[in-house]
């Protein structure tokens, strides 16, 4: 059978128990990736078929590309 009991003491917050890292701010290569990612999505809003075949030509898309490898 169930036993209820009144709860004493102050209630423990809701959260892990364990730390977790925080996103690492994009520097050197990560800079390049996040602005492919950026003009990517620019581009698949509003863009032309013209646009996206100029972005998939750029030093950019190149340079990550590379860099993926």
């Amino acid at each position: 059978m169930l036993r209820l009991s009144k709860a004493v003491g102050g209630t423990r917050p809701q959260r892990p128990t364990r730390g977790y890292r925080t996103n690492a701010s994009p520097n050197g290569e990560d800079q390049h990736i996040t602005a492919l990612k950026v003009r990517i999505r620019e581009t698949a809003l509003t863009g032309t078929t013209q646009q996206h075949v100029a972005l998939r030509h750029s030093d950019l898309y190149r340079e990550c590309y590379e860099w993926g490898k």
